[in-house]
């Protein structure tokens, strides 16, 4: 009895390692949420502000893909990379602002259409190797289309891919022995780069992306 003991105490390590192990490697997975952006635009005539301006929030759902890699190491910490694509439906239209007075004969519009990021992850396994928090950032990317309509209904618009940086946070969990879900929350910030659209009979406009919110729930397949 002693000496079945004994070996039951040595495979105790091991056996956790295994389970640890469970998050080792390939997964692939699906995942769906609510984003929320913040967006300014300005009127330039020869490189001179005009006067117009705008700010837009849009915000929608998001539904996407996501494939990684992870490497388990000592202590049940986790290094991984993970890349995903969505789809997004994220809109807000509002009036034009001549100086600060609002003008309803000019409106200006974008729509948040796809999005992708390449990101690095950090993380700690614990509650009996079956659940993980990390962090996780990299690289960000997001499609919108932004519209302007003028006093006489004609319209003009861009669509353009802004670049910028992600970062965030959150925990899985596996509900089978290759199955687990996950909710995160992420921060995405794409700087001063701008979509610039040149208005007939008007000067050019310069709308900026600025900073993003966004939280995902999903489900993964361990391979």
């Amino acid at each position: 009895m002693k000496k079945i003991a004994l070996f039951c105490l040595a495979l105790a390590p091991i056996s956790s390692a295994l389970a640890a192990d469970g998050f080792s490697g390939l997964y692939a997975g699906i995942h769906a949420g609510y984003v929320d952006v913040d967006a300014d635009g300005k009127e330039y005539i020869n490189g001179t502000p005009s006067g117009w301006a705008h700010k837009l929030s849009p915000d929608g759902g998001l539904i996407g893909g996501f494939l990684g890699f992870n490497k388990v190491l000592e202590n049940n910490v986790l290094l991984g990379i993970e890349a995903d694509y969505e789809f997004r439906d994220a809109t807000d239209k509002n009036a034009e602002k001549f100086n600060g007075v609002t003008d309803n004969n000019f409106t200006s519009k974008a729509r948040l259409e796809d999005a992708a990021t390449l990101r690095a992850r950090l993380g700690y396994i614990f509650n009996d190797n079956k659940t993980l928090a990390y962090v996780t950032a990299g690289y960000a990317t997001a499609k919108v289309k932004t519209t302007y309509k003028d006093f006489f209904n004609v319209t003009d618009s861009n669509t353009k891919w802004h670049d910028g940086w992600v970062l965030g946070a959150g925990a899985e969990h596996f509900f089978t022995d290759n199955i687990a879900a996950r909710a995160e929350y992420r921060y995405a910030d794409y700087g001063n780069e701008k979509s610039n659209i040149d208005l007939p009979g008007y000067g050019r406009y310069r709308q900026s992306l600025e900073d993003e919110q966004s939280i995902r729930v999903g489900v993964m397949y361990h391979f």
